[in-house]
């Protein structure tokens, strides 16, 4: 069952994340068992990376970062947000966060280098409801080509 349904809990990050609920997002705990919650647990780490690095945090970005990518490899090939592979979701994800990250330290060409790659693959996900990736790249990689306040990117 947890390979279908443990997915669906990961959209309360999302949310934060569109709604610019940074404090909320950096305050959300970690699942207890991992290992069931392994999806979520990424999702989460995720989320706390794009919350440091729109607050210029950096450091605690990359270091959400790397434990994202340590979450990611406890998740199973036969995980599943309806029609999608959770680890088809975590390769947007992952872009996504290092996107954010590099622009934040000023590497821009490496910011929508990550961003566009998130895009594409954002772009090869199944169409599903809910949408397997629901904070979509492009807003992103707009705002930070326009130079725009970091408060609007959400």
């Amino acid at each position: 069952m947890a390979d279908w349904l443990e997915a669906f809990l990961s959209l309360r990050v999302h949310v934060y994340v569109r709604f610019g609920k940074w404090d909320e997002l950096i305050a959300l705990p970690l699942p207890t068992d991992t290992k069931i919650y392994c999806f979520n647990t990424a999702i989460t780490h995720y989320g706390h990376g794009i919350a440091y690095a729109v607050l210029k945090h950096t450091e605690l970005a990359d270091e959400a970062f790397r434990q994202f990518e340590e979450a990611v490899k406890l998740v199973g090939e036969t995980r599943n947000m309806m029609n999608n592979k959770c680890s088809d979701i975590l390769n947007v994800a992952r872009e996504m966060l290092k996107g954010e990250i590099e622009y934040r330290k000023g590497n821009v060409d490496v910011a929508f280098e990550a961003l566009r790659n998130a895009s594409g693959l954002e772009d090869h996900l199944p169409y599903d409801e809910p949408w397997g990736w629901s904070t979509f790249p492009l807003p992103s990689c707009n705002f930070c080509l326009s130079g725009a306040d970091d408060s609007v990117l959400y």
